[in-house]
């Protein structure tokens, strides 16, 4: 599944390739679903392959079921909200790994977000509230209104990894607001370009960014008794 500026959802079948004269391959298109705006994100159920969201640039996370919306044409709306915002693109969305339910956004205005698809449009947790008590690595701890870029979980769900513009990288748990560890280095920049984030490493002990000096960063995530 695939998308981007074109506004376009294409859906591949990648076993049924096709081998093209110059030696390249071609897969066979099975669907194509229309946005209104380009997409920024996908991510795909993973319990369910048929089941994905798509994060938009005017404001909408859509959840597209292919079991049931067999194209744009021939439906009206082939999606249905998940989170809706009047005033910021979702530059990022990612189901939980294990609670299908749960899906994290990142959002031009309302930050780093986390939804219930049963619970149509609302979230259930804004993260990034400051407390005293939040652990960070960081020269700057203003998380009032963010710019979220990036979010992703780590393999087990337990901690949601959050990219923001102009602020550090940043790790919660699951069902906390505040920021459970924050990081940064000396020449660490995140403020001219989208970049996403990831966990690395075989435990997901790691976590790594690309930064605007054309570097790659990579941080290991403190035990919870450091």
């Amino acid at each position: 599944i695939s998308g981007g500026n074109d506004e376009q959802i294409l859906v591949h079948d990648i076993e049924k390739q096709s081998h093209g004269l110059n030696g390249s391959h071609s897969d066979e298109l099975v669907d194509v679903f229309l946005e209104s705006s380009p997409i920024n994100s996908l991510s795909i159920q993973p319990e369910h392959n048929d089941v994905f969201i798509a994060a938009t640039e005017d404001g909408h996370v859509h959840l597209y079921d292919l079991r049931s919306a067999s194209s744009a044409a021939e439906h009206d709306q082939p999606s249905t909200v998940v989170a809706e915002s009047f005033d910021g693109s979702y530059h990022s969305c990612a189901f939980h790994p294990q609670q299908t339910c749960l899906v994290a956004t990142a959002n031009a205005r309302q930050g780093i977000e986390l939804y219930d698809i049963r619970l149509c449009k609302s979230s259930v947790l804004r993260y990034g509230a400051p407390t005293s008590s939040t652990r960070r690595i960081s020269t700057d701890d203003n998380d009032n209104g963010i710019e979220g870029m990036s979010v992703t979980f780590n393999r087990d769900g337990s901690l949601l990894y959050a990219l923001r513009r102009r602020l550090p990288p940043v790790l919660f748990k699951l069902n906390q607001a505040q920021a459970f560890c924050q990081f940064d280095a000396d020449n660490y920049v995140n403020l001219c370009t989208m970049k996403s984030g990831c966990f690395v490493g075989n435990h997901d002990q790691y976590i790594a960014s690309g930064s605007d000096d054309f570097n790659v960063y990579i941080w290991r995530i403190p035990d919870t008794d450091e």
